[in-house]
């Protein structure tokens, strides 16, 4: 009998140790996915982020106010304003309730601010600037202004301190002389179906994010092309930028789901988690194509590609096509790399699906490298001259077009093999 009592004391003892064991498992997959560390991968909705106002662009023009050419330009109430004509130094300030919303339709109309924004919006709950169908709009600032609200320095062409959407099937051109084109100091959302922009600085900014629906955006930046402290999301449309800096830069999420991405700049997309769901994007850099650098406590560095065709074409020197300062993930779509660095990743990695060629070879494996893997800086040998920068496979010598990435002045590869200098190998 004491043995039995002694077997079952061991068993019920043993229970309670595996039962500890799994309620504390559970306790520390509960908390990973409270601490926002992980990728929510199944990305945003155009639902969620975009409403039915923000895409359509249409207004009631009989219940709309028309502010000419020579008006006080001061709109503080919510309602329908219409513009048309030359408003030269001028500047369309909106100062509305906390619970307004104003819509600026645009119908072929030319304004220009020698000495600070062309529209400025202090207050309002939300602004749409739309260019109405047919017509041919612009909007530019003053090169070289300074100009302060409060503690806020106002440097944009169009610059607002409530939610702004533009939106509209006319063409609309905005210019940013002094530093920037477009600035949301709350959430940016683009639908415009004909918008160019160009900026001595960043070209579309939203402080909490930028959602582009369906737009047709083409972008000249001297510094980033989109750019937001929280999220960048992209929902189909036609992007294409050509920026100094970033072409698509978001602190937290760079979420790219369908549309034609066209991207020339010195970084392509930089974010914590960048996410690719869908969509033709085409990427030239001379820095990174894709980096994942830690720029916010939401996300673990992450790049994730599930699905779209991606294409990668770096310029020489010391660039990697995808580099995550985290973790890898491909699971889907296709993914072309050209570059002496296809991956260059500090955290896991994950191959699952999709179709991955570097330099014109499909890989069944993703693998960490710099400057061509094994053949390196310097090649595989020994004791023999210096190494240095040879000809990546498949690019001929052809630098891409647009591009001037060179080796650091001065610099050598690694001491090489007997008989003369490395090159790139094979990827490993």
């Amino acid at each position: 009998m004491k043995t039995t009592i002694a077997f079952f004391r061991r068993g019920a003892a043993a229970l309670c140790a595996l039962l500890f064991l799994a309620a504390a498992f559970c306790l520390r997959i509960n908390a990973s996915a409270a601490d926002g560390a992980a990728p929510d991968t199944a990305g945003d909705s155009a639902a969620s982020l975009v409403s039915d106002r923000d895409a359509s662009g249409e207004y009631d023009a009989s219940a709309a106010v028309t502010l000419a050419p020579g008006d006080d330009l001061t709109i503080s109430e919510a309602g329908i304003y219409i513009l048309s004509g030359s408003y030269e130094n001028q500047m369309l300030t909106v100062q509305a309730g906390d619970e307004d919303k104003v819509q600026i339709v645009l119908n072929n109309a030319q304004i220009a601010n020698a000495d600070g924004p062309a529209i400025l919006v202090r207050s309002a709950d939300k602004v749409f600037l739309t260019a109405a169908a047919g017509s041919e709009n612009s909007i530019s600032d003053g090169s070289g202004y300074t100009l302060n609200e409060g503690d806020t320095a106002v440097d944009a062409a169009v610059f607002s301190k409530a939610d702004l959407t533009v939106n509209g099937s006319g063409s609309l051109s905005i210019t940013g002389n002094t530093k920037h084109a477009v600035v949301s100091k709350d959430d940016l959302v683009v639908t415009a179906k004909n918008l160019i922009v160009s900026s001595a600085a960043s070209a579309l900014t939203g402080k909490d994010a930028v959602t582009l629906l369906d737009a047709s955006v083409s972008i000249q930046a001297g510094t980033d092309g989109i750019h937001s402290e929280g999220t960048v999301t992209v929902l189909g449309g036609s992007l294409t930028a050509q920026c100094g800096d970033d072409a698509v830069h978001a602190d937290g999420k760079a979420d790219i789901a369908g549309g034609t991405v066209t991207l020339n700049a010195a970084e392509g997309i930089e974010a914590t988690y960048v996410l690719i769901r869908s969509g033709d994007i085409s990427i030239q850099a001379s820095d990174d194509g894709i980096n994942a650098a830690y720029k916010s406590d939401a996300y673990t560095p992450t790049v994730e590609i599930t699905g779209g065709n991606l294409t990668v074409t770096m310029g020489a020197g010391d660039t990697d096509g995808i580099d995550s300062n985290g973790n890898l993930i491909i699971s889907g779509g296709t993914v072309s790399v050209t570059a002496g660095s296809a991956f260059d990743f500090d955290g896991s990695v994950s191959f699952t699906g999709g179709t991955v060629t570097v330099n014109g070879q499909q890989v069944t494996e993703l693998n960490s490298q710099f400057m061509g893997g094994r053949g390196g800086m310097g090649g595989m040998g020994g004791q023999g001259g210096h190494g240095s920068f040879g000809t990546p496979p498949d690019m001929s010598g052809d630098i891409p077009a647009g591009f001037g990435g060179q080796p650091p002045s001065g610099f050598h590869g690694p001491h090489g093999g007997q008989g003369g200098p490395g090159s790139f190998g094979e990827a490993s």
